[in-house]
């Protein structure tokens, strides 16, 4: 059976529990988690084929709209998303980077000339299939979920590029984690890649839903849409919006009860999109980087004070403190991309 329970819910709905076994990734893919995974399969195959974003070969933007016009995000802002993208994975030096989702090839295309061996998986044929023909230098692209980094078909796309028996520096899920079906799916994921990466790489998830923020994103996505609404008539509409919402996310704090436990030590650095243009794609997403070992390759030292925060001007002190040789940890900065604080972001460059 694929269904452990079922009950009514408000609004005529019925809510479905269903089996374990039919939703987990191990030690087989269940049933209903191989019929997700098919339908954004199909779902990415016809957006992969229409090619009605696709500006150059390395720079295919099909699939990337506006939530609220439905028009094609900006191309200097998509490029920008890129580029930041980029630079994170090269931050950590990696010689050998596998990418789980690579889509299109928007990182492949400028991250290979960098590396000496970069391996691409995909659910979507029709993107794994252009980016063989692409015949980029030192790469290999096959067919394969995310769960599927250690399957014998990626392994052998690792040992022909990597070498054989390598294991790659840094493995990159970049703009997929919204299409798990849930965090258990996360879960092993995640653990498989952890498992997958060589001692004293990282593991990066990038373009994160925060779960934090989906209320309010959905709320700013309907004030944008009918701007006259009355707040009782949003209100309504952004609680459908969220129970229909069938896409994933979750908080920094869900990855690290993940790792927790986890047989190679992890340490866990959260990141924000720092760009210029403040869209969809900064105000309410951010990136995880997960390394084997601390990033310095040493026990990190706990901070010596804890400062919460009250406004740009103490902050800047106490950075200069910090710069001094006493380490610090600010919390409770308010976002101001979604409008937390009056403050600019921008003030904190000051």
């Amino acid at each position: 059976p694929r269904v452990a329970r079922a009950v009514p819910a408000p609004g005529g709905r019925l809510r479905v529990t269903p089996e374990p076994a039919a939703i987990s990734a191990t030690p087989v893919p269940g049933p209903l988690l191989r019929e997700h995974l098919e339908h954004w399969a199909e779902v990415y195959d016809w957006v992969y084929g229409t090619g009605e974003g696709r500006h150059a070969d390395d720079l295919d933007l099909s699939g990337w709209r506006d939530s609220v016009t439905g028009a094609p995000l900006p191309r200097e802002h998509m490029r920008e998303w890129i580029d930041r993208t980029v630079e994170l994975i090269l931050e950590s030096n990696p010689r050998t980077v596998l990418e789980a989702g690579c889509g299109t090839g928007l990182l492949a295309h400028r991250l290979h000339g960098s590396l000496e061996g970069y391996v691409g998986t995909d659910v979507a044929d029709t993107a794994v299939e252009r980016l063989s023909a692409a015949g980029l230098p030192r790469t290999g692209f096959v067919r394969a979920a995310a769960h599927e980094v250690d399957s014998p078909t990626v392994r052998r796309a690792t040992d022909a590029v990597l070498g054989p028996g390598a294991r790659p520096d840094c493995v990159v899920l970049n703009s997929v984690t919204q299409c798990f079906p849930n965090l258990d799916y996360l879960a092993a994921v995640v653990r498989g890649a952890l498992d997958a990466v060589a001692d004293g790489g990282t593991v990066i998830l990038g373009d994160i839903r925060h779960s934090a923020l989906v209320e309010r994103h959905f709320t700013d996505l309907e004030r944008a849409r009918d701007p006259e609404a009355p707040e009782e008539v949003i209100a309504d509409r952004v609680r459908g919006a969220i129970a229909e919402d069938e896409e994933l996310s979750f908080a920094p704090e869900a990855v690290r009860e993940i790792v927790t436990g986890f047989h190679r030590p992890v340490t866990i650095s959260t990141r924000a999109r720092t760009m210029k243009a403040a869209t969809e794609l900064t105000r309410y997403r951010y990136d995880l980087v997960l390394h084997l070992g601390t990033p310095s390759g040493g026990r990190a030292e706990p901070p010596v004070e804890y400062l919460p925060w009250s406004g740009p001007e103490r902050l800047v002190a106490a950075a200069r403190a910090a710069h001094a040789g006493a380490p610090l940890v600010v919390h409770g900065i308010p976002n101001g991309l979604v409008g937390e604080s009056p403050e600019s972001p921008g003030a904190l460059a000051a």
